[in-house]
């Protein structure tokens, strides 16, 4: 999880108004809001870094599920080539599970690609 400093207080006044833009900026900026772009929100890396990995474990969680009680899917090929000791069933399956996740990742990739605009300068 990313920590946010804050380096100075919002003060609100009920009775003027005072600090209500401050206020609203603030929480935009926090939230990813962007003026400038049309439709607001910008997807950040993190949310991306975050979907990467959870697209990740959620293939293994299914192949993993597979393999302990199912009776077809990569997982169940795996298992029953294992249990033949048939090495090339093994490492055929957990080829195109790679290939499989590898897909994924490049499509996630690819729309991360599209969605954000900046980067950081290269130090």
């Amino acid at each position: 999880m990313e920590a946010h400093a804050v380096t100075a207080g919002v003060w609100l006044s009920a009775k003027t108004g005072d600090g209500i833009e401050l206020l609203t900026d603030t929480i935009a900026d926090a939230v990813g809001f962007n003026y400038r772009e049309e439709g607001g929100f910008m997807a950040r890396e993190r949310h991306f870094a975050s979907l990467r990995s959870a697209v990740g474990f959620a293939l293994i969680g299914a192949v993993v599920a597979e393999y302990l009680g199912a009776n077809a899917g990569v997982g169940y090929r795996i298992q029953a080539s294992e249990s033949q000791l048939d090495t090339s069933g093994v490492f055929g399956g957990l080829a195109i599970l790679m290939g499989l996740v590898f897909l994924v990742d490049t499509g996630i990739r690819a729309v991360q690609r599209r969605f954000i605009n900046w980067k950081a300068p290269a130090l």
